[in-house]
């Protein structure tokens, strides 16, 4: 989960991560900044990481 306003890590750094490493997924939260979790944004956040969790293996590695 990456901000994409986010001025300390850009998202061009997600983008560089998500590449290296095997079965990530990378969600861009649009106006988000560094925080994305801040607020109301807690319950997107951690919504998408129950989904990342509960979603099979074998699903990630397809989609990766």
């Amino acid at each position: 989960l990456w901000g994409e306003k986010d001025i300390h890590t850009p998202v061009e750094m997600a983008e560089r991560f998500n590449k290296l490493i095997p079965n990530s997924q990378l969600k861009v939260l649009p106006g988000k900044d560094h925080e994305p979790f801040r607020d109301v944004g807690s319950h997107l956040c951690a919504a998408m990481i129950r989904e990342f969790l509960d979603e099979p293996a074998a699903a990630k590695e397809v989609s990766a």
